[in-house]
């Protein structure tokens, strides 16, 4: 659109789609960016990743898959639970995520 500001960069891109498209994500990653690929929509191979461009950019590129990160110990079904009981107990902050009523990074402590 013209005349519209330019997007700042990212500093965390989802990238569900993969293929070529990982490479353009990089041209929109901020210094220590992270991309995490999660999914191949594309069904097209990744461009192989220039390491040179990545040190530039002090940024990462890492793979997330759900099922192994569901069946961790610790890392899903706990945190889930907690959260769950502490909004069964009416625990401020779990009340304040879904009115939406929060801004920015949100630390639960139990």
């Amino acid at each position: 659109m013209a005349g519209s500001p330019l997007a700042q960069p990212a500093d965390v891109i989802l990238d569900g789609v993969g293929g070529p498209l990982c490479d353009e994500a990089l041209g929109s990653l901020a210094d220590f960016g992270r991309i995490v690929g999660y999914g191949n929509a594309s069904r097209r191979a990744l461009t192989p990743l220039d390491d040179a461009r990545l040190r530039a950019l002090n940024a990462a590129v890492v793979g997330f898959r759900l099922r192994p990160a569901l069946a961790r110990p610790g890392a899903f079904a706990e945190p889930v639970r907690e959260l769950l009981d502490m909004m069964a107990r009416g625990t401020r902050a779990p009340t304040e995520l879904p009115a939406r009523r929060t801004a920015g990074k949100i630390l639960l402590r139990p």
